[in-house]
């Protein structure tokens, strides 16, 4: 009875050709769909599910609405906690917002899927429906996040969204039309070029990454989608340099090449489990870590067009902690700056790690899923910052299966499956 039960739930979640395989060794998507199935498999009448699409393709979505579509005809009671909300169309009986641990609103599904864009912004819910887009809600952090004032103190804090006023600070959804608007010549500047691209795992019969040639663009948001397990995450690693066993070239816009140890010294990645890189006491402490071990030539990326430049880390205290303030302002987590990282909210993490890699200062910052647990307001806020780096001469590259995200910070798409590239456009 457990065998049939088990080969039916693998069936369900299209997990037989994985089933084999370590936990640690699949990608984020792969791990969510173990979980899911993990959870169903005992056949409880009640089913809590935090965040369920973390980190799933469309495909494995599709199927976990069939799924819980299949629980709720049972008669199964089922309870979401969810960011994402637009496959949730059709078969939420009942939602309800909460904020600040208190319920705001309550209302059925179909209201739920109707929601206009003014009403969404006011309890700060994504889209709702296939129909919404991202960008058809105005950035929140342009009017609801408090801005201190800029002084000669700030040391040239460009990167984060509180050192600018309202007037120079665009959303996110604006900065992304004005990009893809410009002229073609202005679009189609410096590449970077990737090459040789190369990486299979051991007792593997295929590559995990098999890239010949890829160029993405200087000093812009470069979005990079793909079912789970197509090698985003293995992409993202060797732009970092973290995989010594994998291949390949990558050369600057100028032609000079960078080998791995060096990506590793000059690049910020932004985790997928951000966990692994909050390692100090206090959130305060994990952004200083990164502003006091910036690289000279990447605090000169950091600081341009910013008088004067603040990277110039001279023990000076007081001066650090302005500005990791100022960033953390920028990401509403200036309240949270004395708390220990691993005490915060999936969300509050995830924001953690982006301010630690907007302190870096470094010329490429991968982001892996960087939306993962953030409502409306807080990827908005995320949206920006990468905007507000890319102003400042950085190359940003997220791996996200988010469309919301994608449709607000896309200059250029790379499309990837199977370790290969299927598209690369702008």
């Amino acid at each position: 009875m457990i065998r049939r039960r088990l080969d039916s739930t693998l069936r369900s979640f299209a997990l037989g050709s994985i089933s084999t395989r370590d936990v640690d060794g699949l990608s984020g998507g792969q791990q969510q769909q173990v979980a899911c199935a993990s959870a169903s498999m005992p056949d409880p009448p009640i089913l809590v599910l935090d965040e369920p699409t973390s980190n799933l393709d469309s495909a494995a979505i599709a199927r976990l609405r069939r799924i819980m579509t299949g629980w709720r005809d049972q008669g199964r009671t089922i309870l979401i906690a969810e960011h994402r909300l637009t496959w949730l169309e059709g078969i939420v009986d009942r939602a309800v917002v909460i904020t600040h641990g208190r319920i705001e609103h309550e209302m059925s599904g179909s209201e739920l899927s109707r929601l206009g864009p003014e009403r969404r912004l006011h309890l700060g819910l994504r889209t709702t429906a296939a129909s919404q887009t991202a960008s058809e809600t105005t950035c929140p952090t342009t009017s609801s996040t408090p801005r201190p004032t800029t002084s000669s103190d700030d040391h040239g804090l460009r990167v984060a969204a509180s050192s600018r006023d309202d007037k120079t600070v665009k959303t996110a959804a604006d900065r992304a039309q004005q990009s893809r608007e410009a002229p073609t010549g202005e679009r189609e500047q410096r590449l970077w070029t990737m090459s040789g691209i190369r990486r299979r795992y051991r007792h593997s019969d295929h590559d995990a990454l098999d890239i010949p040639v890829l160029r993405i663009p200087d000093s812009r948001i470069t979005v990079v989608l793909g079912p789970n397990g197509s090698g985003k995450t293995t992409f993202l690693r060797w732009v970092q340099g973290l995989d010594r066993r994998a291949r390949g070239r990558m050369t600057t816009p100028d032609g000079i090449a960078v080998p791995r140890r060096e990506r590793l010294r000059r690049y910020f990645t932004v985790m997928q489990d951000v966990t692994q890189e909050l390692v100090t006491p206090t959130v305060m402490d994990d952004v200083l870590l990164s502003l006091r071990h910036q690289e000279p030539d990447a605090r000169r990326v950091t600081t341009r067009n910013a008088a004067p430049p603040h990277a110039v880390v001279d023990g000076n205290t007081a001066q650090d902690e302005r500005i990791a303030m100022g960033i953390l302002a920028g990401l509403d987590l200036s309240e949270l700056a004395r708390r220990h990282p691993l005490s915060l909210s999936g969300g509050q993490r995830q924001r953690v790690a982006v301010a630690a890699g907007i302190a870096s200062g470094r010329t490429i910052i991968p982001f892996d899923e960087p939306s993962s647990g953030l409502d409306l307001r807080h990827m908005h806020q995320i949206a920006d910052q990468m905007r507000l780096l890319t102003s400042l001469g950085t190359t940003v590259i997220v791996v996200t299966h988010d469309e919301d995200l994608a449709a607000l910070v896309a200059d250029h798409i790379v499309k990837l499956d199977r370790g290969r590239v299927t598209s690369s456009e702008s």
